[in-house]
Order: structure tokens, then sequence, then C-alpha cells
């Protein structure tokens, strides 16, 4: 099987060395045969549809015949369809492997101009004994973090190749059941879209695949039955070295009673009807679709993303909401981040009882950040830093009552919690950008001036809104 681990299955670690003896071109082969089988699906198709259309034989035979045919060519269809997926695939991951190999081999390059070493499992150390300046230091360590990046990227890689030759093989059903219309490969190709539309470029790294993830407004969990998420987009300087902060507020319990909505739906199970939970506890690895708000800001790049998943009703209604994300940065870079999110299934008034939150995302030097803020009181909230070096650190976690009255007990009456590190309020910083267009500025006024306000992708993202005519507040570090 084609495969970067060494075992040839995808299950075992990866490795630096592994990387540099990929040879992507064993890919073409599936890309040649999977063209081919088109081919002969086309011509297949083509002569079943002659014989379909004989009107010479006729009777009770003649009729299970053409329904046969008929069930053959819809069939074959399908096949076809998936073999120009795969097909589609490989050629795809041939690109991507070859990119990724020649990123290894470029490494692997400059470490041996600089006597460095890269060894099997991609640690980077001196080769020669030479003195170890603070120059040096950063040299290796910015090697490093391009090592483990390129290791990344492959594991990634082989996931994507062990779809792609499951479903060569038929091992895997590229749709699968009670999955409408999506499936792994989908799944990639999407996010990868969704990535360019808004970096107008392709993933590089784990982060970057980590805000592909959030920028995908598909479902792949079939009980969101292919309803989509909601995206909201903002723009900020970045703050290099810093990596990814996410912050994903998530229901922990598997249902919870919908009060808001007792009067339209009086319940389907017991008095209260329900929606469904995130069913989890506290994980910085999740998907994008398992929490119901989550904020990402992608402080290397300067890319704030909202994202509110659909709400899913015991009734079979499933909706998302459209989510707020506001925020301002101070002049040491620190951001203040407002979020909002309402149940998409309740009635009018539940507007005034949104999952919400004011935040500020704090650099402390060394490519760390401290997290703290205040928020409601439910749901639970986890917030994480992932590193360009690949480290995770667990900034915020603060868990909710598993109660199924959590919402009713929390979110008319409770009051915000603060979590994290010790934070100015920000509220007041946050920019409340006017909805009313009466009240835009004579800037927001003028042809084609475009309103520094949040969007939805795919689009061209929209810059951070900025206050006027003050110039952005300091926050304090700390």
């Amino acid at each position: 099987m084609v495969s970067l681990a060494p075992d040839g299955g995808g299950a075992a670690a990866l490795s630096f060395r592994d990387v540099l003896g990929f040879d992507p071109e064993q890919l073409q082969q599936i890309f040649r045969i999977c063209n081919s089988a088109n081919g002969s699906c086309a011509d297949l198709h083509e002569t079943l549809h002659g014989l379909n259309t004989l009107h010479t034989w006729d009777g009770p035979a003649a009729k299970a015949a053409q329904d046969s045919v008929g069930k053959t060519r819809v069939d074959i269809d399908s096949h076809r369809h998936e073999v120009s997926q795969v097909g589609t695939a490989a050629l795809h991951c041939y690109e991507e492997g070859v990119a990724l190999k020649k990123d290894a081999l470029d490494l692997q390059q400059e470490a041996d101009a600089c006597f460095l070493t890269i060894d099997p499992a991609g640690i980077v150390t001196e080769k020669l004994h030479v003195p170890f300046d603070n120059a040096r230091q950063t040299l290796i360590a910015n090697l490093q973090a391009r090592v483990h990046n390129i290791v990344a990227a492959a594991t990634r890689f082989d996931q994507d190749l062990a779809v792609l030759i499951e479903g060569a093989d038929g091992q895997l059903p590229l749709t699968p059941p009670g999955a409408p219309g999506e499936n792994e490969l989908d799944r990639r190709a999407n996010q990868l879209a969704a990535f360019r539309a808004a970096y107008h470029r392709d993933p590089l790294s784990e982060n970057d695949w980590r805000m592909a993830d959030a920028l995908d407004p598909h479902t792949y969990d079939p009980k969101y039955q292919g309803v989509k998420a909601n995206i909201t987009t903002v723009m900020f300087d970045p703050i290099t070295g810093a990596g990814v902060y996410r912050q994903n507020m998530y229901i922990p319990s598997a249902d919870v009673h919908n009060v808001f909505n007792l009067f339209d739906n009086v319940g389907f199970d017991g008095f209260f009807p329900e929606n469904k939970g995130d069913n989890r506890g506290p994980s910085s690895t999740v998907s994008a679709e398992e929490s119901r708000v989550s904020f990402y800001a992608d402080m290397d790049n300067g890319i704030l993303v909202g994202r509110q998943n659909p709400t899913i009703g015991e009734d079979g209604r499933i909706r998302a909401g459209d989510p707020t994300v506001r925020a301002v940065q101070g002049n040491d870079g620190s951001l203040a981040i407002h979020y909002e999110g309402t149940d998409a299934l309740a009635p009018p008034g539940a507007e005034f009882f949104p999952v919400m939150g004011d935040m500020t995302l704090t650099p402390t030097g060394r490519g760390n950040i401290a997290a703290g803020g205040s928020v409601t009181s439910y749901p639970s909230v986890e917030g994480y830093q992932y590193k360009p070096d690949g480290t995770t650190t667990t900034l915020i976690s603060r868990q909710a009552t598993m109660s199924p009255w959590g919402p009713l007990e929390n979110l008319p009456r409770g009051e915000n919690t603060h979590i994290g590190k010790e934070a100015p309020s920000v509220v007041a910083q946050v920019p409340h950008y006017p909805d009313d267009p009466n009240m835009l500025s004579q800037t927001d006024r003028q042809p084609g001036h475009v309103p520094k306000v949040t969007g939805h992708i795919p689009g061209e993202l929209q810059e951070l809104p900025k206050p006027t005519p003050n110039p952005p507040p300091t926050l304090p570090h700390g």
C-alpha cells in the first residue's frame, strides 16, 4: 500500500526519515488506473444505453431485462463518479507528496549547510562542536519548528492517503452511510477550498489545517444531516510566533431542555422539548463541529474566525444561528474579543439570553499568550494555545453543570463568571458597529467603500474594525 508509514498501514508514528524516503510516483499509478476505469465506465454506460433503447423485444422478460439494465447503468454511473473522485484525490495527493518531499529535502540540505544534523526522529542537533550563541540557538529552534511542521503535514497527508487507498480498494465507502453527500475526500477538499478563500494560499502547517477545519462550514457528523455551520471572520495585526488560540463553548451533556422553545413545541419525550448537546468533556483535539460556538484567533496570520454549529432539536429541526464576533487590538498587540451565539431554534426573545463572553488575549513573550475574561456561566468553556512548534497549552477550562436544566438555570439569571488570567473588562472597548444604515459615517456612505465589519465566507476577509476617531486602546500585559 502507498503510505508514508514504515509498515505501509499508516498506523505507526511517522518520522522525518519516512518523509525523506517516500516515493510519490507510486500515486501516479492510482491516477492512471482511475482514468482508465473512468473511460471504461463511460463506454459501458453508452453500450447499456443502446441496449436499453431496443424496442423489438417485448413482454415481461424484456421489461425485467430493461429494468436490470437501467439499474446497472445507475450503478455504473455511481461507480464512475467514485472512481473519478479517487483519481482526482490521487492527483492532488501526488502534487502534495512531491511538495512535501521537496520541503523535507530542502530542509535537510539547509541543515547540512549549517553543520546541523536531523536524526531519523526529526531532532535537530549540532554536527560539530561550534560556539553555541543566541543566534545558533535561534537557528536550531527555527529548523526544529520547520521539521515538526513537515512531520505534522506528513501525518495528515498519510491519513489522506489511507482514505484514498481504502476508497480505491473498496474497503471504505466513499460516502459513509447516513452522511448526506459528504465523504472524507470531500472533507479535505472542502477544507482546502475554505482555507484558500480566506488565506489565498494552500495550508502548510498543522495550524493551517486547524484553521481550515474552522473555516469549512460543511458538517460531517450524520446527526447534522448536512446542515452547514455559520462562519464569520475578522482580520487583525499578526502576533508572530503565538500560533493559534481556540476557544470552544460546548454543552457537556447529551441533551438539554429547550425551555425557550416550550410554548412553540411542547415536549416530544416528556414535558420539555430537548436539544442535542455535545456529550463530551474538555479536549484540545475535537473537530470544529463538536462545539456549539467557537472562535479561533490565528495569531501568526492575523485572522479571527467565529463559528456556530447547527442546533439539533428533538423534533428533527436543525438550524444554525449567526455568531457575532467583534475585536479590537491594543498597541501592544493584545486582542479584546467579544462573542455571542443564540439558540437558532429558540423563539423571539431568546436573543436576550445568548451564550456570550468578552476575552482578552495578551502576548507575554516567547510566543506565549495569556487568556482571561468574563463569560456566561453556561455552557462549558475551554481554551487552548497551539504553538507553531506543535505544543498545546490549556489556558481555559471551565466545566458547566451536566444537568439538562443548565440553560434555564444559568443563561437567563446566572451571573457571568471570570475565567483564565486576570484581565481588564473589554466590553466597553469592543466597537459595536451600527446595524442601522442611517447611522453610518460619511466615510462609510462613500461609493465603493466597504464598511470594516465581519463578513461570511467565501469571499475577501474584512479588516478588523478600529475605534474612531481615537486610536486603539492600549491593553496592559498580564
